[in-house]
């Protein structure tokens, strides 16, 4: 196994760079997106697994892992702050193979931006494994 492509995507340029316009139109519109936390962290949610099944198809890879979230609540706009510091991950495989999961850390926890992006890539990784061991996978 090796990697076959990654890329990171930051913001509404950033997507609009990096991803065809069919692709952009299933994420939704961020007015829309953005209306609460509970609908933000859907839309993360559905954001990893459109990514997923596109960083397949587009880098040819068995396996896609993806994640999107917040590391920091104060750097969300003001309405979304509630959502936390949280994360979606997704892994979309062979034969229509799709799992997401959304991780959102303790509120009474102070922020450690480090801390909580390792936890986040460890997030990936596990749901990756659970997967793999779920399937009968042994390979990526």
């Amino acid at each position: 196994s090796y990697l076959r492509g990654g890329m990171s995507i930051y913001s509404v340029v950033a997507s609009k760079g990096l991803l065809p316009e069919d692709v952009r139109r299933q994420l939704g519109r961020p007015r829309d997106n953005y209306q609460s936390p509970p609908i933000y962290h859907e839309s993360k949610k559905t954001f990893c697994l459109v990514l997923g099944r596109h960083t397949r198809e587009r880098f040819g890879s068995t396996w896609a892992i993806t994640e999107s979230g917040a590391t920091e609540a104060e750097g969300l706009p003001p309405q979304l702050r509630g959502a936390g510091v949280f994360t979606a991950v997704a892994v979309v495989g062979p034969n229509g193979e799709e799992h997401s999961k959304l991780i959102v850390l303790p509120s009474d926890r102070s922020p450690d931006r480090r801390a909580a992006m390792r936890a986040f890539a460890q997030a990936g990784l596990d749901l990756l494994e659970e997967v793999l061991l779920k399937s009968g996978t042994s390979k990526l």
